[in-house]
């Protein structure tokens, strides 16, 4: 149940991302206005993350494990301790209110659009690259 939070927190970003791309040009308001939910969302699952992480002791989850495959010897995964737990809140605190305010603002931007997406694309590997597991990881959402 703990691992559910963490992984739902970039997902959301995600999905925000999805709705503001994916669609008519009509209906392009509504899905900007639609997207802030799913940051909404983003930001109460670090809260809960946070919350539990304080209280429960660090998360480490393993995509992949480097004893099954002999071939890459780099372990993939995300590791929450209490810092990338705040880090991940503050993230997504400022990312809300950041696109909020940028949906009122650029209303008349025929950029909006992309903008939009891409303010939820970076907090996504913003929240991937504080909850890395190590290095390697880092550095490769760091490339993005």
């Amino acid at each position: 149940m703990l691992q559910l939070y963490v992984l739902v927190v970039p997902l959301f970003l995600l999905i925000a991302a999805g709705i503001v791309m994916i669609g008519a040009d009509t209906s392009r308001r509504t899905r900007e206005k639609l997207a802030s939910y799913p940051i909404g969302l983003a930001f109460l699952s670090s809260l809960v993350t946070l919350y539990m992480v304080t209280h429960e002791g660090p998360i480490a989850i393993r995509f992949y494990d480097p004893s099954s495959v002999t071939s890459l010897i780099i372990p993939l995964g995300l590791y929450v301790d209490r810092l990338s737990a705040v880090m991940m809140t503050l993230i997504t605190a400022v990312s809300l209110v950041i696109y909020v305010y940028s949906t009122t603002y650029m209303y008349q931007d025929g950029h909006a659009r992309r903008y939009l997406s891409l303010i939820c694309l970076t907090d996504f590997v913003l929240i991937c690259m504080v909850s890395s597991s190590n290095l390697m990881m880092l550095f490769l959402f760091g490339n993005c």
